[in-house]
Order: structure tokens, then sequence, then C-alpha cells
């Protein structure tokens, strides 16, 4: 398996993945949410309250959830009050808080029950010395106690107070954990993103962490450099939900229910992430009903012959359908029947060759292909012209590429020539595109950076000295390394990169609104909150929007 198809396949079971689990999680019972019929059937004929499970953990303004038993209309009013455990049995309970505020929350019949719901207050003092203490000694233990009326108990349940600032660094380390893992594995595939300046010392570290916002783009970003809206979304919600997940258990000390409406949002991001998969790699997809392509038509030799060049031109198969690339090869009288080959699959419809021998009669051959296979040859003969260069001029060799090539430069360096300046052109491959000069900060030294290229792109190079016009050095070809994602890529379009595409502003604007909602409402009620119908339908219309655009866009 190839590392990309390896890379293919991790990012399809990852997405199931996280779309299974919290589908999963569902069907998990929230701890002290509500008592079952037979619990509560086993009190039937007096009041009694009744909680799930022996220990129930929840931090400042979470809800604890129980269940009175007895008849409904003979229930008297309900109090609750909450006191830190002391230690010591015989000890004072101190730090009360008489009067919590029940509520009801549903009434059964059969047997008769109320399920209600008392808040731990947030503003609850802090257990004083000689509280008891739990989980190794780091949650204190308070006491709920229910009353009926002024003086009738209940129930006295422990509940475990957990603390939000624990709760919150789990999170953070959870989420730093998982984010760095994911990161080091994304530089193990070969993803391509920016990279973290290589200084040291404080100003280094300053400058790693003011850096620090694009390490995410590596996250994100496709194999040819762009960085992904859809991936964007499904990551962003995959760490909110997942850090909103680490929060709550820490708080509850068990697992939770994953609201229906989050479960929506998720399923629809990682649809996204999949349809765009799909566009992304439709066009490599062979069709079974695609005829083959025919024979190209009017090709010929351009212009009069060139001194180690050919320039060729031709039409497109008349009734061609699908995408339509070419194979351009030429052959050397001088071997025997080995054709080399100019280009594998060129789209345009016209290629200069370079590199060729002066004076010579190349057969020149270009075949269309498409997803159905290769159509037949048509074949010419282009000549060359004849060699201008006079014996004993000195000419340059030596071209190579040096260390540190990026998306948009090359650097090159060359054997060095004594008392010389230099001249640097270079041209795109694979095209018909004429040499362009190469501007050089310092014409006498044997190096020089191309910058202002294309990422993913070959160019070919060649040298001379100014002394010897005619003397070009052996043409180079050389490839740009792969493009580093932006921020800005989530709002432009890969085929029109300088223009906003307004569906994916919508898309990445209605995706933060709702991340930023959920992740503050997690916070605030340390739960998962169940998100509105409306709020799910709006988002799914914009994702839509987006998926819909990428397909119907040529």
């Amino acid at each position: 398996m190839t590392k990309d198809n390896f890379r293919n396949w991790i990012t399809t079971h990852l997405t199931g993945l996280i779309l299974a689990l919290p589908i999963n999680l569902t069907g998990i019972p929230h701890g002290g949410v509500e008592t079952s019929s037979a619990q509560a059937a086993e009190n039937t004929g007096s009041s009694q309250a009744v909680f799930k499970g022996e220990h129930t953990y929840q931090g400042r303004g979470g809800d604890i959830h129980f269940t009175v038993s007895g008849d409904l209309k003979s229930q008297p009013e309900m109090r609750g009050r909450l006191c830190w455990k002391p230690t010591i049995p015989s000890g004072n309970k101190v730090s009360c808080r008489a009067d919590l505020q029940l509520r009801r929350l549903k009434e059964f019949q059969d047997p008769p029950s109320v399920a209600y719901v008392v808040t731990i207050p947030r503003g609850f003092r802090d257990p004083p010395t000689g509280t008891e203490e739990n989980l190794f000694g780091i949650v204190p233990i308070a006491e709920l106690t229910i009353a009926a009326g002024d003086d009738k108990v209940l129930a006295v349940h422990e509940i475990g107070v957990t603390n939000h600032t624990c709760a919150a660094v789990a999170a953070i380390i959870a989420v730093l954990g998982a984010g760095i893992g994911f990161y080091r594995f994304a530089i193990y595939l070969g993803v391509p993103g920016p990279k973290l300046p290589t200084t040291t010392g404080i100003g280094g570290g300053l400058v790693s962490l003011m850096r620090g916002y694009s390490v995410p783009l590596r996250l994100i970003s496709t194999s040819n450099g762009w960085a992904s809206l859809s991936q964007f979304q499904i990551i962003l919600w995959t760490f909110v939900i997942g850090a909103g997940a680490v929060y709550v258990m820490s708080l509850t000390m068990s697992l939770i229910t994953i609201s229906i409406g989050t479960l929506a949002l998720l399923g629809i991001a990682g649809t996204t992430t999949v349809l765009a998969e799909l566009k992304s790699s439709q066009g490599s997809q062979a069709s079974p009903t695609l005829a083959l392509p025919g024979q190209v038509t009017y090709l010929a030799q351009k212009g009069a012959p060139r001194e180690g060049e050919i320039i060729a031109n031709w039409y497109p198969p008349i009734g061609s359908t699908g995408l339509i690339t070419y194979l351009v090869q030429y052959l050397d009288p001088a071997t025997a029947g080995a054709w080399c080959t100019a280009c594998r699959s060129l789209r345009a419809t016209s290629l200069r060759i370079v590199g060729l021998k002066p004076d010579t009669a190349y057969q020149l051959r270009v075949v269309a292909t498409n997803s159905a296979g290769m159509g037949p040859d048509a074949t010419i003969t282009a000549p060359t012209a004849k060699a201008t260069i006079k014996p004993g001029q000195p000419s340059v060799t030596g071209v190579q590429m040096q260390d540190g090539r990026t998306g948009t430069s090359i650097p090159l360096a060359w054997d060095k020539t004594d008392s010389a300046t230099y001249v640097l052109q270079k041209r795109l491959h694979d095209s018909d595109a004429d040499w362009d000069m190469v501007a050089l900060a310092e014409p006498s030294n044997p190096k020089a950076t191309v910058a202002n290229l294309i990422p993913n792109t070959a160019y070919d190079f060649r040298v001379r000295t100014v002394a010897a016009p005619d003397a070009w050095s052996p043409i180079e070809t050389f490839s740009t390394g792969i493009r580093t994602p932006k921020w800005s890529d989530l709002v432009t379009d890969t085929d029109r990169p300088a223009e906003i595409d307004v569906t994916r502003v919508q898309m990445l604007f209605f995706t933060i609104i709702s991340a930023v909602f959920v992740a503050l409402s997690i916070v605030d009620t340390g739960t998962i909150p169940e998100i509105d119908q409306t709020y799910v339908t709006l988002m799914g219309i914009s994702n839509g929007v987006y998926v819909t655009t990428k397909f119907v866009r040529t």
C-alpha cells in the first residue's frame, strides 16, 4: 500500500469512527437522570427519593436528578439542603444552603412517581477543613438532603462536587494530546503544511508561539497544498465535541449522552467531507460507456525550424468526449525505434520540445487519451535548424538545484567560469511557452534563486555567459515544491484563488458560529447542548449549497 493510499484509508476510517462513536454514546444513560419503573415500584405506598447509582458527581452549577415515589396528589412540597460532609460522623455540618429550589420534570402514573432536578449553586462556598474527600482525595463530598415539608427526610445522598478548572485542564490536555498526535501523523504521511521557524532562544520561542496558529493548517491540508474547508469543518467539530465530552465526563465521572442535534451536525460535516473527496476524485474514475478518442487533427510544426527545439500544435479529435489529454513523443533517426516521451498527460494542444540535437529530422507523434484508453496516433516529420555555436566558445555546465526549494522558488547553482557574468533563462516545462529572462541579483555569482513560480510545477532552465550569446548550458528541468496551505484557502476556490467564494464564506461563518455556541454552552451548563432543529436545517442548507457548487462548476 502506497503512502497516498494509506492516507486515504486512514481518512475514511477516522471519519467513520468519528461519526459512529457519538451514535454509540447516545445509548448510555446520564448518571442520575431517572429511576427505572422497577425501582419506583418498590417504593409505592410511601414517598421516598431514589437516586441513580451509589454516588453522583457534578460540578457547581450542574443538575442532580432523582425520583420521588408515592401518591402524586399526597406528595407534600419538597425541600432540599446541601452541606459538606465532615470526616467525623458526629462533626458539625457546615456550609449548608437550605431551601434549594427543586423543579419537577415529569410525572409517572404507573407506578406513581415524580422526577425532580436540583441545581448545585455556583456560589456554594469552598469546603472547609475536615470535609470528606473521594477519588484519591481530590473531590470533596457534600450531602444533599431531600425533605418533604419541614421535617420528613426522604433521602440523604452523597455528591462529589467536582472542579470546573480541573475539568477544563483535562479537556485542554486531551485536545493538545490529540492535536499533537494528529500533527505528527500528518508529518509522517507527508501532508504539506507551514514549517515552524528553526531559530532558538527566547526570540525563536516567541516567533514559534506567534506562528502557532498555522500549525492546524497541516491537519486540514490536501495533498496538493490547499487548506480544505470541508476538512476544517470536520476537524473543528471533532475537537469541540471531543473536548466538550472530556470536560463533561470529568465533571460527572460518567459517560454522557450526545444530543441528536449535535449528532446531526457531525453527520452533516462528515457527509460534506465525503462528498468533497468524491468530487475531487471523480475525474480519475473510468467511465465504462466512454468511447476511445479519435486521432488528433491538423498536427503540424509551428514556424520555421529552430536549433534544438520543435514547436508543434494540433486540434482535438473530431467528436471527442470526456477529458482529453495528449501523449507527445519524438524519435531520433539515429536511434533504432526508441521513442522518447516529451509529455505524458498534456491538456494543451501545443508543445515546445527543447533539448534536441540541431540539424536533425525527428519523427513526432501525438496520441489523444481519455479514461477509456488511447486513440490512434498522428505522426509528422519535424526537423531542427543547423547549429550556430562556433567551436571553441565557452559554455556553462553543472546547472543543479540546491537545498531550500519551496512551493514558489527554486535555488540554482552552476559551475563557475572565470571573469564571467551570467544570463539565466526559464520556461514552463511541457508547454509552448518561450524562454523568459531571470534577473540576477549578482550577475557574476554562479547561483540564483528563481522566485514567483507556480507550486507543483516543472520548469526548464538554461544558463550562458554574456561573452557567449549562443553557448547555452544543457537544459535542466526542476520542479517547485508542494504549495504551502493558507488560511485564505478556506474562502477561495482552488480554480480561482484570487476570487472569494460566497458559498465558502457562508459555510465557514455558520460553522464557526455554531461551534462557538456549542463550546460556550458546554462550559456554562456542563452538558452537551441540544441544538435546535432549525439551526441544524440551516447548517444542512449551507453545506448543501457548498457541495452543489463543487459539482456544478467546471
